[in-house]
């Protein structure tokens, strides 16, 4: 059966299927995450930076590596990017990194 694909759209769809994991992270992703080796109040800026199974390896975007660590990814200390917005909590930046609210500048 022919679904009109070519070979480079199949090589394509084939990689993008195995990319996107059970339980919905992949590597590149972006979230906000709790620094739970220094503070659990804290919640960074972060990216998956590999997934194995069922964990994935979370990274602080500015700080060095001795800071990531493996979750499962249904932890309570990862959340989709823009939960602490809706739920009024401090995102801490990655170092060197200012952020700025644009309601206040405009």
């Amino acid at each position: 059966m022919s679904y009109g694909l070519d070979g480079l759209a199949l090589d394509w769809l084939s990689c993008w299927l195995q990319s996107v994991t059970p339980h919905g992270f992949r590597v590149g992703m972006k979230l906000e995450a709790v620094d739970k080796k220094n503070n659990t109040e804290t919640t960074c800026v972060a990216t998956v930076i590999d997934v194995l199974g069922d964990h994935v390896l979370i990274h602080f975007d500015g700080w060095d590596n001795i800071y990531d660590y493996w979750s499962d990814p249904s932890s309570p200390f990862l959340h989709p990017v823009g939960w602490c917005q809706e739920n009024e909590k401090p995102l801490s930046p990655p170092k060197g990194v200012e952020l700025v609210c644009f309601e206040t500048v405009i």
